[in-house]
């Protein structure tokens, strides 16, 4: 028999499940005679590699530097298959395996491809959908369309070592219905699970909550066959929480609004996009291959604010800007804006409302990738290293106190100048966080003071690095 081992990167793993790799694990072990384990990339005992046959490795763009560090340590142990996979290296296969000499497989596919691989019934010049090396060169085979594993696959949950029986976590569709330039996902298309395994599923869960991770889980399509899953799995009370894009809520709000009251959604996360409509392009935020105008951003931003006052529940606001180095004013619009959805937010309840404040990283592959090289890297670098995304604005920090900021801004401020202005310096480091470049560029702007004096103030930060992107900002 078998051991493949599959490696999550993330730096969160213990709070959440890395559902790509329970489906693949599962269909691994249906397909393939062997025992699939999936841990985290910061728990692994490395002396244990050797035993493995095959390693599978995930990884987003920001993580990339854990995993290509994870590969070489890997190699000096033990000298088996590295397969890497997930929207970072199947954006652009090529570059991922010039990253590192330690990769020696990416999958493009949904994984059933490792399936072939781990058989080793066929050549790897037979296999579609994967790129790898040969005699030093890099080889890369035909494209041939598979259906995503989740479609066909019950997960086994045995293998998940996250264990948290009050939340699960769990897809009813794959790929998205939107078409954005910097998205790996839009050439996969959207995939809607069929009822029927979603409803296996489910009835083997007896969740008290179910956590969707679908990039579009409420369509047109999905809101007739979840009403159906809901009503035959009876878990009509059953906490939910969901992505909700804000262009269809605009266009159906009664329609998402009367799904999301009958069925139970407590906790939901809407992707809000900049303020501007150069932003948005800057973004590559498309929907149907169309950049929306002003009147569309005007007419999502109304249905939220609106969703806020009436949505009895969590509510967790994803504020989607380009990097502040491209264009100053758009930064300063989308952090007005942002201030204007949080007085909004009532401070005297136990609804849990949060704003996260995103730069977008484009997939590799994507138009909108070099374009970004060309504005933000000042120096020649072609990595996103020193660069840490996706830091929270406000979020439910561990500390009880920073948590009070966000309710003692909802109930006392109007402008985001006079919020920063009264945090003191330790506040601001800590609100801050440790390498998150974007939120201490917004500060050095709003606040007037030079970028790379804020930046000393954290040890972590590359100083040298700030005093170049603080060049590029006074050119802007």
């Amino acid at each position: 028999m078998k051991k493949i081992l599959l490696i999550n990167p993330s730096e969160y793993y213990e709070t959440y499940s890395s559902l790509a790799l329970i489906y693949l694990g599962t269909y691994l072990m249906e397909r393939v005679d062997c025992k699939v384990e999936i841990e985290s990339i910061w728990k692994k005992n490395l002396n244990n590699l050797h035993s493995y046959d095959l390693i599978g490795i995930t990884s987003y763009t920001p993580e990339i530097p854990y995993v290509k560090n994870f590969a070489e340590e890997a190699r000096d142990i033990c000298d088996v298959p590295i397969i890497v996979g997930g929207a970072h290296a199947s954006g652009d296969p090529v570059s991922c395996l010039n990253e590192s000499p330690y990769f020696d497989i990416v999958n493009e596919g949904y994984g059933r491809e490792i399936a072939t691989i781990a058989e080793e019934k066929e050549e790897l010049c037979n296999i579609p959908n994967i790129t790898y090396r040969k005699n030093g060169e890099i080889k890369r085979n035909k494209m041939k369309k598979t259906k995503p594993i989740v479609q066909d696959t019950i997960p086994d949950r045995k293998i998940d070592t996250c264990k948290n029986k009050d939340r699960v976590y769990l897809l009813s569709s794959t790929g998205c219905s939107n078409f954005c330039d910097y998205c790996a996902c839009v050439k996969d298309g959207y995939h809607l699970r069929k009822k029927e395994s979603l409803t296996e599923e489910i009835n083997g869960l007896n969740p008290k909550s179910l956590i969707f991770c679908d990039d579009s889980h409420i369509t047109k399509t999905s809101i007739k066959m979840l009403d159906y899953v809901y009503k035959t799995c009876d878990v009509k009370d059953v906490r939910k929480e969901c992505l909700i894009d804000p262009f269809f809520l605009s266009n159906n709000y009664s329609e998402v609004s009367d799904f999301i009251q009958r069925n139970s959604y407590r906790d939901l996360f809407i992707g809000v996009e900049s303020s501007t409509y150069s932003g948005r392009d800057k973004i590559g935020r498309r929907y149907h291959g169309t950049i929306r105008d002003e009147s569309c951003h005007k007419r999502e931003t109304d249905g939220i604010k609106k969703f806020i006052k009436q949505f009895d529940g969590g509510l967790t606001l994803s504020y989607i800007t380009p990097h502040p180095l491209i264009e100053k004013k758009e930064l300063i619009s989308d952090f007005t804006e942002m201030f204007e959805f949080l007085k909004i937010f009532r401070a005297d309840d136990d609804r849990a409302h949060f704003i996260n404040w995103d730069v977008l990283i484009p997939f590799p592959g994507t138009r909108v990738r070099q374009r970004y090289y060309n504005y933000i890297r000042p120096d020649e670098r072609f990595d996103w290293e020193s660069y840490k995304p996706s830091f929270p604005f406000l979020w439910q920090y561990k500390s009880d106190y920073v948590n009070l900021w966000m309710h003692k801004f909802t109930r006392c401020y109007r402008s985001a100048e006079t919020f920063m202005q009264d945090l003191n310096e330790d506040e601001k480091m800590r609100f801050v966080g440790n390498h998150n470049y974007t939120i201490l560029l917004s500060l050095s702007i709003l606040l007037n003071k030079e970028f790379s004096e804020l930046a000393k103030k954290i040890p972590s930060f590359d100083h040298e690095y700030c005093k170049k992107m603080e060049q590029a900002l006074n050119r802007c």
